[in-house]
């Protein structure tokens, strides 16, 4: 699937939560979000409890915006991370 060049895999950093179960408590989310001012998700992986997991506004630096296109792109491409290589953002999942 190609990228989209939306920016979207470097504009937020997700982490999942080791040890808080999203089911323990129904208020926990929200509580945590009011907290830590951030966004927080259900991370489901399979043959696992769900986990909360928690996503944060960090901009890589590496990012470049076009403003005349609209498109992103990144400035270290070909040696990024390897989650960044294994990103796929929902832009690109929906062909």
């Amino acid at each position: 699937m190609p990228c989209k060049r939306c920016g979207q895999c470097c504009t937020t950093v997700t982490f999942i939560l080791g040890g808080v179960e999203s089911d323990n408590d129904p208020d926990e989310f929200q509580r945590y979000v009011s907290f830590h001012r951030c966004q927080v998700y259900r991370a489901t992986q399979e043959g696992e409890t769900d986990k909360m997991g928690v996503k944060l506004p960090i901009v890589c630096r590496h990012l470049d915006y076009d403003g005349n296109t609209g498109e992103c792109s990144c400035a270290i491409y070909e040696t990024r991370p390897k989650i960044c290589k294994d990103f796929l953002c929902n832009a690109a999942k929906e062909g």
